[in-house]
């Protein structure tokens, strides 16, 4: 937030927020448009949403239609009152042929005598490639004419080139802002206020299992804390238990998004006995590196913790192969690196703690131990 609010008010600088899925990239956005758009604050914040349809000239299109403008017409004779209507600037500038990064610095720069301009473009990795580079160009251009208006954009990526295709003169006036997944304390914090506003109180175990599950994904630790405070006052208690934790993961299977549901179905089922849940599991339970990847000889050391027998890595390559392939079981994994060296992430990480919960719902992993911040541990 702080990195934000210098980009906003530094002129010609404007920003990209980039992460991983899940990780809280646009409830950031959404509060820093609150936080900017106080009545203490002299700035207009607006945040928009792109489909994977949209164009540079449509998003600009939207944006110039949800920024309103006042006309002001004098009254007629000595007692006339004057009228004030308010219009979407975009029935002001000609946005109906081509829209250049020039017709943006145009508009806006026009629109920012009365206040600056903050704009949020969210979900911006949806966009196609060809459409990206002409948000580079519109970045450099606000910033070579230093208009006050701030870009900033956020979407899915691994780092700023994934993002957006800039060239060196763009990522100058280009602030990288990363979100990694949360640290286990703030996973914590929000049980803990959770639990302050509904005038409730949990048990630090029970937390604790929560935020493992949780692999850095807060909607995740709403999801199961929220279900486990339904527990209890069914039960008519107003404290959260360890022993709640069971029962909230068995609703929050029930409600988890029908995506992740319909992933986990086609990597697992089989209509022979197979090691592909087993396999899955131990990729979900893997340590990982800095980037969020893990090894083959990784998820080995899992499986055998998880079924009891040594299988070396030939035993399940095949599984793998599968999750990161482009079979019925494919798309599960991402694969990087060459060659017997490959490293291997989860495509959709909102996949990993649902496959945790599976794990324990279907007994094969009893509980999770170890520090809040590391994998789970098989007990």
């Amino acid at each position: 937030m702080v990195r934000l609010l210098d980009v906003v008010e530094q002129p010609g600088q404007h920003a990209a927020i980039y992460g991983g899925r899940g990780v809280g990239k646009t409830s950031l956005a959404k509060v820093m448009v609150k936080v900017l758009g106080n009545d203490e604050e002299p700035v207009i914040a607006l945040h928009y949403t792109c489909s994977a349809t949209d164009t540079f000239a449509s998003i600009w299109r939207s944006v110039f239609s949800d920024l309103f403008v006042t006309l002001r017409t004098p009254g007629f004779g000595f007692a006339g009152e004057p009228t004030a209507t308010q219009i979407p600037s975009s029935q002001i500038f000609d946005l109906e042929g081509p829209v250049s990064a020039d017709t943006v610095r145009r508009g806006l720069f026009t629109l920012t005598r009365s206040a600056p301009l903050v704009i949020f473009i969210d979900e911006f990795d949806r966009l196609a490639d060809a459409e990206k580079p002409a948000f580079a160009d519109t970045t450099k251009v606000l910033s070579d004419q230093l208009t006050p208006a701030t870009v900033v954009l956020i979407g899915v990526a691994d780092d700023i080139e994934g993002l957006v295709q800039a060239h060196l003169s763009v990522r100058r006036s280009l602030g990288q802002i990363y979100m990694p997944n949360m640290s286990a304390s703030e996973l914590g914090e929000i049980v803990d206020k959770g639990m302050k506003l509904c005038e409730m109180t949990v048990e630090q175990e029970f937390t604790d299992g929560v935020v493992r599950l949780a692999q850095g994904l807060p909607n995740y630790v709403h999801l199961i804390a929220q279900n486990a405070c339904r527990v209890a006052l069914d039960d008519q208690r107003i404290d959260v238990r360890s022993d709640d934790l069971d029962a909230a993961i068995n609703r929050s299977i029930a409600s988890v998004q029908h995506s992740v549901l319909d992933t986990y179905h086609r990597a697992t089922s089989s209509n022979r006995e197979t090691l592909y849940k087993e396999v899955l599991l131990a990729c979900a339970m893997a340590p990982r590196d800095e980037k969020g990847t893990f090894g083959g000889t990784d998820v080995r050391r899992e499986l055998h913790r998880i079924t009891g027998t040594f299988r070396d890595l030939p035993a399940f390559a095949q599984h793998l192969n599968d999750f990161s392939g482009t079979g019925p079981r494919g798309e599960i994994l991402d694969r990087l690196g060459t060659s017997h060296r490959y490293r291997y992430r989860f495509h959709d990480p909102l996949l990993q703690p649902y496959v945790l919960m599976r794990g324990l719902i279907d007994g094969l992993l009893t509980s999770v131990e170890g520090s809040s911040s590391a994998p789970p541990r098989l007990f």
